[in-house]
């Protein structure tokens, strides 16, 4: 090995250098909301059940929040359903 090889590999850190995902606050509160909401909120799970990935769901949440304003949590959750409900009608 030459010493440019070694010196790479002594200088490289765990991860990346990165945390792992878990030990970031934000990301273990995500994780601890989306788990309480599939436990406790049953139209959550209908949408999420719809939905094929919890990223395509994100996706459709961030592109509504764009163009309406939605007053409560359970109107936003209602109108995806309704239209989740509506695309497969069609």
């Amino acid at each position: 090995m030459g010493s440019r090889k070694v010196d790479v590999l002594v200088k490289a850190k765990p991860f990346g250098g990165l945390r792992p995902a878990l030990t970031r606050p934000r990301t273990l509160l995500a994780y601890l909301v989306h788990t309480a909401l599939d436990w406790a909120n049953q139209p959550w799970r209908s949408v999420r059940a719809k939905l094929p990935s919890r990223r395509t769901f994100f996706e459709h949440l961030r592109s509504l929040l764009q163009y309406v304003l939605f007053e409560h949590w359970d109107q936003l959750i209602a109108f995806m359903l309704d239209g989740l409900r509506g695309s497969l009608r069609g």
